[in-house]
């Protein structure tokens, strides 16, 4: 490739690159509010941050959730949460009050060079006896605005290639690798995005059968779990059995429909309660087996379900051909004699 080639080429890059991330900051809010699993615009501030709490509790790595997913989460919330007035006032106070111990730090630290160099004006010193006082307060301060920093030197960088009357093959072909790592970011974090969003379209039909599971072990919790004493083991048996009985059906709707959030409820509100008040290994086996049961339960659904879903389709093609058939003209010309 010619020089003239590289340099179009990777200004090209750079244009398309600015298009994406304007698209791309769209997608990533329309994933953050399929995260939420509430419709665009919808909440107010103090609503969005009880969804972000409740959504972060059942995607805890600790309480059973994807690791992954959390982590998309925390980026997410910074694109839904404006903060108060009051928070920023605060954050701006705190960072004022930062650089004043910085330069504090600093100017004590140039008082005391000053005071050594007085004192031991006639001796020499090595190298090794240099104390670089910025590079320690950088250390004992670090800022917290390193990635809009290295945004800025990118965008800088950028321009510098484009303003450059000389042209430098090297900056322009390390520039291209840089964008050809930047799109394969850009395009697996698309994807992550694009997934939550087709998850939530794809759960949101089952948005009931959760509610009725939540309000459910909410209740069980208050009436049944509550009441139970320390160490009495065949109790605590008596109510997870009790707990299957009466919650069967909405504990296999909501499993089948998300077994994630149904696992990470179960665990929270009904588990480990019952764990914390009776230690017995056949308890903890059973609470455990429970989950298990209700993380299968999307691939039981589908041996059971998918082979009639398979016939009802069939069968409604056959129809559908049939009336496709009964609809065609009569072939043209009579019958031969």
């Amino acid at each position: 490739m010619g020089n003239e080639d590289l340099r179009e080429e990777v200004m090209a890059f750079q244009e398309w690159r600015a298009r994406a991330n304007g698209r791309l900051k769209t997608l990533e809010k329309r994933a953050a509010w399929a995260f939420l699993g509430i419709p665009v615009g919808s909440a107010s501030q103090a609503a969005i941050k009880k969804a972000f709490k409740k959504r972060a509790l059942e995607l805890h790595p600790d309480k059973g959730g994807d690791a992954e997913r959390f982590q998309l989460l925390q980026e997410m919330k910074d694109l839904l949460v404006v903060r108060s007035a009051k928070e920023v006032d605060e954050a701006e106070k705190e960072q004022a009050e930062k650089d004043a111990e910085v330069q504090k730090a600093r100017d004590q630290e140039h008082e005391r060079q000053k005071e050594v160099e007085s004192d031991w004006e006639d001796d020499e010193f090595s190298s090794d006896d240099s104390w670089d006082a910025d590079e320690e307060l950088k250390k004992m301060f670090p800022k917290k605005d390193k990635r809009k920093r290295k945004a800025k030197t990118d965008t800088a960088e950028d321009e510098d290639l484009g303003q450059s009357e000389n042209f430098n093959r090297d900056k322009f072909e390390a520039a291209r690798r840089k964008l050809h790592r930047g799109f394969v970011e850009m395009w697996e974090r698309a994807g992550k995005l694009a997934e939550e969003v087709k998850r939530n379209q794809a759960v949101s039909s089952g948005a009931e059968p959760l509610r009725q599971l939540r309000k459910f072990v909410d209740r069980f919790a208050n009436v049944e779990i509550s009441k139970l004493k320390d160490d009495d083991k065949q109790k605590a048996e008596r109510i997870l059995r009790r707990f299957l009985e009466q919650g069967s059906e909405v504990l296999c709707a909501a499993g089948a429909v998300d077994p994630v959030a149904t696992v990470s409820s179960v665990a929270m509100q009904v588990n480990y309660p019952l764990m914390a008040r009776c230690s017995a290994e056949s308890l903890k086996s059973s609470c455990s087996a429970l989950l298990e049961a209700i993380e299968a339960l999307p691939a039981a659904f589908g041996r059971h379900v998918a082979p009639i879903e398979d016939k009802a389709a069939a069968k409604r093609r056959a129809e559908a051909d049939a009336r496709a058939a009964a609809r065609l003209p009569p072939p043209r010309g009579g019958v031969p004699g």
